[in-house]
């Protein structure tokens, strides 16, 4: 896992892999931003429209006259022609809403796809050395639950990045109004979002252990199924079932915690947004905005954009939260691609001799599996390997099948490394017969042709 200063960095190399491997994703990010922009545009001067019209229907009046944005001195419009821009521009903002929510959707499924190709091809290439480090079940974890959590941080940041956009937009549109409110509720806002970091730190630390334990019921799990026969034989289901219990109970505390983080930090950033807009209009005052149509616009674009900063916070939060699994999905990719198994060019014609020469293997610091092993064996020789459990018969079986390599000594096949053979000759004459056959699901002519 990275370091905790270093998990934003984890997240943009997760995005950048994503972009690099896809212009579609590219494309679809410029598009989003564009995109909020124009909606944040949009919005702001319908609200503004919306405000006037307010104003006129109070007074009686059958013109609307456009005093809150001064830029337009004192244009005025007919009452009918307000609203029909007003209806013009709530299509083009449900228009631009539209392409804002659907591309994020787009931006997570695409990732998702990316995370979960990328590492199922990563495990498939991986040397068994490196597939066998991997408990059970860990896998299946890292491609169907955390990579969905990973692909799940790069939605919300792409929703983070069009809630800014659109910000944006509505500041500038605020700022032609009331500049001196404006610029100190973003000054306020601000404070108020770095003085909430703590919290979502604490929050995104929860779910690192709860990204880890989730793994490790996965695993747990997954040596319930396969040794279920064997604990029923010697009843010891009842201690299985209280040790993945134990984890089950542990993960939900974890949960609870971070969950309570979660909501903690929400209803700060609510109390305060409540309490930048009393102080917006303090400052409105001061500034001695007098205009009705003015500070109704002002009004309903701080209110709405203290609102938007709170969706900013959330997505933060949860881009915070949820990066641990993509760290953990892309830790995990790089360590099987630099595990990926390594093979000459040479055909193989025939398998004349093969032929091991003080071969040596251990599994770390454990006890060597095979020590200073040497024979040869010729073409219509049967050869047979007889010993107790753990005298490295299944070590020696994976060497021959060039599933793991000598760590010292030689394995040579017709008096050429086992390895030099390049891995399509290998298979057409290697053939090898497990003691636990494994089904696939399927038919029967499926599982005889796989």
């Amino acid at each position: 896992m990275r370091d905790e200063k270093t998990h934003a960095g984890g997240l943009l190399v997760g995005l950048r892999r994503a972009w690099a491997h896809s212009r579609t994703v590219k494309r679809r990010i410029v598009l989003l931003g564009l995109s909020s922009l124009v909606a944040g545009a949009v919005e702001a001067a319908l609200l503004a429209l919306v405000v006037q019209l307010a104003l006129a229907l109070s007074k009686g009046e059958r013109d609307v006259a456009l005093t809150a944005v001064p830029s337009l001195g004192d244009n005025v419009l007919s009452f009918s022609s307000a609203l029909w821009i007003a209806a013009g521009l709530v299509i083009v903002h449900f228009a631009l809403q539209n392409v804002v929510a659907y591309l994020p959707a787009r931006v997570g499924a695409e990732v998702q796809t990316h995370l979960r190709s990328e590492l199922v091809s990563a495990y498939l290439r991986s040397s068994w050395s490196a597939k066998s480090a991997r408990p059970d079940g860990a896998i299946a974890d890292l491609v169907i639950t955390q990579s969905s959590s990973g692909a799940q941080a790069v939605t919300f940041l792409a929703q983070g990045v069009a809630t800014t956009m659109f910000i944006l937009a509505m500041l500038a549109g605020a700022l032609a109004l009331a500049p001196l409110a404006v610029l100190a509720i973003v000054v306020l806002v601000s404070v108020v979002f770095l003085a909430l970091r703590p919290l979502t730190a604490i929050a995104r630390r929860q779910n690192s252990l709860l990204a880890k334990l989730t793994g490790r019921l996965s695993e747990r799990l997954a040596e319930a199924v396969a040794t279920a026969e064997s604990a029923e034989a010697f009843a010891v289901t009842d201690a299985e079932a209280k040790q993945l219990t134990s984890v089950v109970v542990e993960a939900a505390g974890i949960q609870a915690r971070s969950s309570y983080f979660a909501g903690l930090v929400d209803a700060a950033y609510i109390s305060a947004v409540l309490g930048l807009l009393v102080a917006g209009f303090a400052l409105a005052n001061a500034a001695s905005v007098t205009s009705a149509g003015t500070l109704g616009a002002v009004a309903i674009l701080l209110l709405r954009i203290l609102t938007s900063s709170q969706g900013l916070q959330t997505v933060y939060h949860k881009v915070t939260t949820l990066s641990p699994y993509l760290d953990n999905v892309d830790d995990e990719t790089a360590d099987l691609g630099a595990a990926s198994r390594a093979f000459g060019r040479a055909t193989l014609s025939s398998v004349d001799t093969l032929e091991l020469q003080h071969v040596s293997y251990s599994y770390g610091r454990a006890e060597p599996a095979l020590v200073d092993v040497s024979f040869a064996i010729r073409p219509g020789e049967i050869t047979g390997v007889v010993g107790p459990s753990g005298a490295g018969k299944s070590t020696l079986v994976q060497i021959l099948l060039r599933l793991r390599q000598p760590l010292a000594g030689a394995y040579l096949v017709n008096g050429i490394p086992a390895h030099d053979y390049d891995e399509a000759s290998w298979a057409r004459l290697v053939r090898y017969v497990p003691q636990t056959p494994p089904l696939i699901s399927g038919t029967i002519r499926e599982n005889i042709r796989f």
